[in-house]
């Protein structure tokens, strides 16, 4: 029999006839029979499935369980070099690595994979050791990693700038580049050095690994050109890389200071050294980072200049708070407020970090300290962020309304208050106080930078792009409005402009974590989740120890239907990042999506007691109610959101749908504006009244409502509804490639809902059992029920229909209406 096996999916399928035979590697002792169609979905897009022809029972559990083992001593591999994990977890992964390496297929796995890429910067080999001292077959492997860094960075760099042509497409790449990781031609090129009969003798490994390839002989002779070693003693002349200041050791400014420097060279010095502990933050390497600041401050109050001293860490700790480490923010304020006590403004960011943590009484008691010490204007705008923080709006506002009276001449007031107008939806007055505050404080980016978001908000989208543009000419190293703009081409739908502005951000600012997730987003909506997928493990690879991309990469699997893969990557960021409410609430909803619905609801009720002023996991815990279908429940969590923030405006149209989908529509209506739309969450509501005359019958008036906005809604995710509202409505009435029109650029499950009702009338089986077949993948519970139910009707499932085409209408409403809210 032939046999599908994978160690990241953890299962061997067999294949007989038109059946296939599962055995997964944890229950070896039981297997169950499924169809064919169905092995997609169990090996779930694991990039290690090895196809054997013919192999027995017996063998094919043994494969298995060598890849399994593969697979886990590679993660466990990446673990031990990780320096952000706890040292008890990585001596733990040490002793199980070295007793998988023992098995020398799992040896010549890891080093073939290990080798293929250059090691990041942050893989820490020089602490294995301290860790593991005994774990000999890990120092085997490390040694040779280590010792062909060099050589291997010549190779990778050499592929990496191949030319698309030499490619059929990106796949053709892609699999090609596979070949080579598993024949393990990378290692063995790098392990060559300048022998030249070890080079030819992996060069023809090479060529045997793509033979099946059209393409392999053109691309090595192009990959390869270059690196032959002219004559047994002439080989590769490997230079070795520089050492970033701030990385290794200590910053080169750090080893010689003599006591003869002038002013400018301290400040040269000073600078420089500041670029390594930001450069090692920026990377998450904080030991790093802490023994670099305390030789900065050493330095400079061994000088005499303790005042400078607090300024630098004052410093830091706003890069720290950029960083979102909140604690080392906190540990470098506090260090600073030690060296300055009567400095007001190292107070200030004592209470700023203590805001950030959530720990509100600690802020307010250093916010009056730094009262004390002369920064009144920075401890009033702070006691007003701690009202915002808290929920309590219309405080922050009349607080911060005063503050700029008292103090016209600060600029962090007028920041504070247009942000505090923005949660309020006086998206108006947030657009006059920027206004005012650029008239003001010319120099300022951040006004700027305000005001073209809230345009943004508005759906004025030219208007934010010029006003991102200007930022940009005032400030072109700013990363904000670069990403910014970038950002509004994507909510514009204009995805290859968008993708185009975050790839020139990225090239200008490699380091900054926006417009790299950025960049990465566009490519999911684009459709290109391989690609997407590189982009985050690529943004990880350099700044894991952000949430971030975490989040993300866990996306980018839960739109591709992945959602054990979603669950695994969400799983190790809540490890990393357990205060994270943004990844606790993904991980919570990939518990949705797999059926697990009262582990998602213990999860959220969680997230809720320990983030009490959070409004993201409330309404999280709302939305994932209304999804269930949980209609009155539902119902009360949303007013208790509301009672919490009665300008939760998303809430309150949330709402209004889930009364629509009860049949209350009186009450629903009462709770949508009157006014045309203008921002996202008015157009939601418009969207809302559509559905009422759809869910009526008022088919004529519904079609009109939806038609009209479809020429002037600004928002592409949103305008997406509309469209699936019309492909509904033209359903019903029978018109079906007008239905199929509105569905053409939209590939979400929903329209695959109604695609597979409009084939299935059109009687285009093929088409139909594709669509039901991407639903059987990666389908919202909500949509479950109408996607069997005409399933069953066109006959794709072993089951007659059960209800009448009135319900399956409703259903069709229910479910677009409750998605789009």
């Amino acid at each position: 029999m032939e046999a599908l096996i994978s160690g990241q999916a953890q299962v061997a399928i067999l294949v007989q006839g038109d059946t296939a035979s599962v055995s997964r590697w944890d229950r070896p002792e039981e297997t169950f029979e499924c169809s064919l169609t169905a092995v997609p979905i169990l090996l779930g897009g694991a990039s290690d499935v090895v196809h054997y022809p013919s192999i027995s029972e017996q063998d094919a559990q043994v494969k298995l369980r060598l890849a399994v083992n593969c697979d886990l001593a590679l993660h466990q591999v990446l673990i031990l070099l990780d320096c952000v994990e706890e040292g008890e977890t990585r001596e733990i992964a040490a002793q199980e690595l070295d007793a998988a390496l023992s098995d020398d297929g799992v040896y010549e796995f890891v080093a073939d994979h290990l080798c293929s890429v250059p090691l990041p910067g942050g893989a820490d080999i020089s602490g294995v050791r301290k860790l593991a001292p005994a774990a000999t077959s890990v120092w085997k492997l490390l040694d040779e990693v280590a010792r062909i860094q060099p050589v291997l960075l010549r190779y990778h760099r050499a592929w990496e700038e191949l030319p698309p042509s030499l490619f059929p497409d990106l796949e053709a790449r892609n699999r090609v580049r596979a070949l080579l990781i598993s024949a393990g031609a990378f290692r063995v090129l790098a392990n060559a050095g300048e022998n030249p009969g070890s080079f030819d003798a992996a060069r023809f490994a090479c060529y045997q690994a793509l033979a099946a390839e059209p393409c392999g002989r053109e691309v090595l002779r192009a990959w390869l050109s270059g690196f032959a070693p002219k004559s047994p003693k002439s080989g590769v002349a490997v230079v070795p890389e520089c050492v970033e200041a701030g990385e290794r050791g200590q910053p080169p400014s750090t080893r010689t200071r003599p006591d003869h420097m002038t002013p400018h060279e301290v400040f040269e010095s000073v600078v420089t050294q500041k670029q390594g502990i930001v450069q090692a933050m920026r990377r998450g390497r904080l030991t790093n980072a802490r023994r670099y600041t305390r030789q900065l401050v050493d330095f400079q109050i061994g000088r005499g200049d303790t005042d400078f001293a607090a300024k630098s860490l004052c410093d830091l700790a706003q890069e720290a708070k950029r960083l979102s480490a909140h604690s080392f923010q906190l540990e470098l304020a506090t260090r600073a407020a030690d060296i300055a006590p009567s400095d007001g403004w190292a107070c200030g960011q004592v209470a700023d970090a203590y805001c950030c943590l959530d720990q509100y009484d600690q802020a307010a008691n250093w916010l009056d300290k730094a009262a004390a010490f002369g920064q009144a204007a920075f401890a009033c705008t702070g006691h007003a962020r701690i009202l915002r923080r808290q929920g309590r709006l219309e405080e922050a506002a009349r607080r911060l309304t005063e503050v700029c009276d008292l103090y016209p001449n600060e600029v962090h007031p007028w920041l504070g208050l247009a942000e505090v107008q923005r949660d309020l939806l006086r998206l108006d007055d947030a657009l006059r106080t920027y206004e005012a505050a650029i008239a003001r404080f010319p120099q300022e980016r951040v006004p700027r930078c305000g005001r073209a978001a809230v345009l943004e908000d508005l759906g004025r989208f030219q208007d934010a792009l010029a006003a991102y543009d200007q930022a940009i000419g005032q400030s072109p190293d700013d990363v904000v409005s670069r990403a910014g703009r970038a950002e509004v081409l994507s909510e514009m739908g204009r995805m290859e402009d968008a993708f185009a502005a975050y790839e020139e951000t990225v090239k200008l600012f490699p380091e900054e974590p926006v417009p790299r997730c950025g960049r990465a987003e566009v490519l999911k909506e684009m459709g290109r989740f391989d690609d997407a997928l590189r982009a985050y493990e690529d943004t990880i690879a350099d700044l894991g120890h952000l949430s971030i991309p975490w989040n993300g990469h866990a996306e980018v699997y839960r739109q591709m239907g992945q959602l054990d893969e979603a669950l695994r990557v969400y799983d190790e960021a809540a490890r990393r990042f357990p205060e994270d409410v943004r990844t606790l609430g993904g991980r919570a909803n990939v518990l949705k999506l797999q059926g697990k619905l009262e582990d998602a609801l213990q999860a959220y009720d969680r997230i809720v007691a320990s983030f009490p002023h959070d409004e993201f996991a409330r309404r999280g815990r709302a939305d994932l109610l209304k999804e269930l279908r949980f209609l009155p429940q539902a119902l009360d969590a949303y007013d208790q959101v509301i009672a919490r923030n009665p300008h939760a405006h998303g809430a309150l149209y949330a709402k209004a749908a889930v009364l629509v989908a009860m049949g209350r529509y009186t009450e629903a209506q009462a709770l949508l504006p009157q006014a045309a739309p203008r921002t996202r969450d008015e157009w939601v509501a418009h969207h809302v009244r559509g559905m009422i005359l759809l869910r009526s019958g008022r088919l004529d008036e519904a079609d009109y409502l939806f038609r009209d906005a479809l020429a002037t809604i600004p928002f592409a995710k949103q305008r997406k509804y509309y469209e699936k509202a019309l492909a509904i409505s033209a359903l019903r009435q029978h018109r079906l490639q007008e239905a199929a029109g509105y569905l053409v650029n939209d590939q979400e499950p929903p329209a695959d809902v109604l695609r597979l009702h409009v084939f299935g009338e059109e009687r285009r089986v093929l088409e139909a059992r594709n669509a039901y077949t991407r639903l059987l993948g990666n389908c919202p519970r909500i949509l479950v029920p109408v996607r069997d139910e005409l399933a069953a009707r066109y006959e794709l499932i072993a089951r007659g229909p059960e209800h009448d085409w009135s319900w399956i209408f409703q259903e069709e409403c229910t479910c677009i209406l409750l998605l789009a809210a």
